[in-house]
């Protein structure tokens, strides 16, 4: 096909995506011009907020933002790891709860988990993570450690 073309014929390229990079959906009538009506001439534009059908993206987060998002979302990880590991070892709210929740094998999952991620963050957490993390996985190694003996 390549060879039928006309070498001093310019080449059209057409956008066909269904969305504007503003998030907008396309008209399919004006899909050709819809490239010189956004300005497409390889400049970066700042990220901005994309919206679509069911769906809502966000910019990422650059500086001191970014990394305290990423601190709280890893926080927010393994305190949810070591609230399923208190309530395995019967350490919910309520007599009738604890005596109901001990799941043993259930909690030695959930110290394994938090093993798991100490050592695959080794090195990369900063001082306040890893400090929150040792202190609750020893914590819930010790309450685990005293469960099992009185059992």
């Amino acid at each position: 096909m390549a060879e039928d073309r006309d070498p001093k014929e310019p080449i059209k390229v057409t956008d066909r995506r269904s969305f504007t990079k503003d998030g907008q959906r396309r008209d399919p009538d004006g899909a050709a011009e819809s490239g010189a009506r956004h300005g497409v001439q390889g400049a970066v534009d700042a990220p901005r907020e994309v919206k679509g059908e069911g769906f809502t993206m966000e910019p990422p987060l650059h500086g001191d933002e970014g990394v305290a998002a990423q601190d709280a979302a890893f926080l927010n990880l393994i305190v949810s790891i070591y609230q399923s590991g208190c309530i395995h070892l019967g350490l919910a709210e309520g007599e009738e709860a604890s005596k109901e929740a001990l799941d043993f094998e259930a909690a030695r999952g959930t110290i394994e988990m938090l093993l798991a991620l100490k050592k695959k963050t080794l090195g990369n957490l900063s001082t306040d993570e890893g400090r929150i993390l040792e202190t609750l996985l020893a914590e819930l190694q010790m309450t685990y450690a005293l469960k099992v003996s009185d059992a």
